[in-house]
């Protein structure tokens, strides 16, 4: 949530993109303005702005009290409304199939169970000792001169 100013003046106030189209998904704001005898006019309200030294326009984004702000393109074109190409439609999202879930056991008293995402297997559920052999010769091996060096000392 941010504001978006124009030479000082606000032009978007208080912008939450994430409420407006959700995560993930490009959004497009258009604020169409001029300029005319030196001065930015905007044209949704008519807020009329001084130009910058040599004739430019500055471009602020203000951090809200919720989040810092977020943008990945300015695109400043010549021409009207008309000539902005449009975003395409968002897609629609597809229903997640359902999953069955184990029956759990019941609970008793006050407690509440949270799931926290799709089961997983379990990664130690394997008896796969092998692995744990190679750590321990490498230690060995690396101890037996350590402690001849240190008896000849």
């Amino acid at each position: 949530v941010f504001n978006v100013e124009l030479n000082g003046a606000v032009v978007l106030a208080e912008l939450d993109i994430f409420s407006r189209v959700g995560r993930g998904v490009a959004h497009l704001e258009i604020v169409p303005f001029r300029v005319k005898e030196g001065r930015v006019v905007v044209l949704e309200d008519g807020t009329q702005v001084n130009l910058l030294h040599h004739h430019s326009l500055r471009l602020d984004f203000v951090k809200g009290y919720r989040d810092n702000p977020k943008i990945n393109a300015i695109y400043l074109i010549r021409g009207t409304v008309h000539d902005v190409p449009q975003l395409p439609p968002l897609p629609l999202e597809e229903p997640e199939p359902l999953v069955e879930e184990e029956p759990r056991p019941p609970t008793t008293g006050n407690v509440k169970t949270v799931t926290s995402g799709p089961r997983t297997t379990d990664p130690y559920s394997s008896d796969d000792s092998t692995g744990t052999f190679l750590p321990l010769l490498a230690a060995v091996g690396a101890a037996i001169p350590i402690v001849f060096c240190l008896c000849r000392m």
